[in-house]
This record gives C-alpha cells, structure tokens and sequence, in this order.
C-alpha cells in the first residue's frame, strides 16, 4: 500500500487525491442586469403599426401563390428562397414543396411575377414554418 507524507508530517496511507480535488469553489455572484434593460411586467406594449403592415404584407405574398399556375421555374425560385430560410430542405406540406409538385403538371406555366415577389413569399411560408 503506498503512503504519502504531507507538509505538516503526518503520514497518509492508500489513494491521495490531486490537491486541486480539496479546492474549495467560490459562489459564482448573481450576474448584474444589462443596462437598458426594463422589467417587462411594468412595460406597456403597443404593436408598431410598421410591423403589423410587413406581416400583412408577407401574407398576401404567401397567398397570391396560384399554384394551378406554377412552372418549372417559379417553383425553382420557390424552393431555392424557402430552402436557404430555413437551413434545411422544406417539409412537404410547405408552399415550396406544393409548388414543385403542382410545376410537375404544367412545367412551361408561369405565374407572371418577378424572382423578388416568389422570394418573398418563399421567405413568409418559412416563417411560418419556423
């Protein structure tokens, strides 16, 4: 069995734990609160009247999707925009997936709508997904 003499001179017999195993660990202080922050149950909300237009506008985008009109190319467009959202390929319930489904149908349709509105309407089905 090994035995181990300490500082003060006595003898410790069998395993000596690591003297960082004794550290005594200090409590770790309640962490300050960020500047600027306000308690949020004495705030009173109002809704920017800005964001209430964006997201109405971002459902008539994801609505104005006629997807008995879809082609090859808006459904491209699509499924590009709502992939890169999300970070992953959309499920198959998603306005991307319906879109190369319905494009399958009539490949050379178009919906007459620019790559920007597609995209947009990409981005608000991936928000809603989200």
């Amino acid at each position: 069995m090994k035995s181990h003499v300490t500082e003060d001179g006595s003898q410790v017999v069998g395993h000596v734990p690591p003297i960082d195993a004794f550290a005594v660990v200090a409590a770790a202080e309640k962490p300050a609160e960020p500047k600027g922050i306000t308690d949020l149950k004495t705030t009173t909300g109002t809704i920017d009247s800005q964001v209430l237009e964006d997201a109405n506008r971002i459902q008539m985008a994801a609505l104005s999707i006629d997807l008995d009109r879809v082609g090859v190319r808006d459904a491209r467009v699509i499924m590009s925009e709502e992939h890169k959202s999300l970070g992953y390929r959309p499920p198959p319930d998603s306005l991307a997936a319906k879109a190369q489904r319905s494009s399958t149908k009539h490949p050379d349709s178009t919906l007459g709508l620019d790559n920007a509105a597609l995209r947009e309407a990409a981005r608000a089905d991936a928000e809603m997904i989200k």
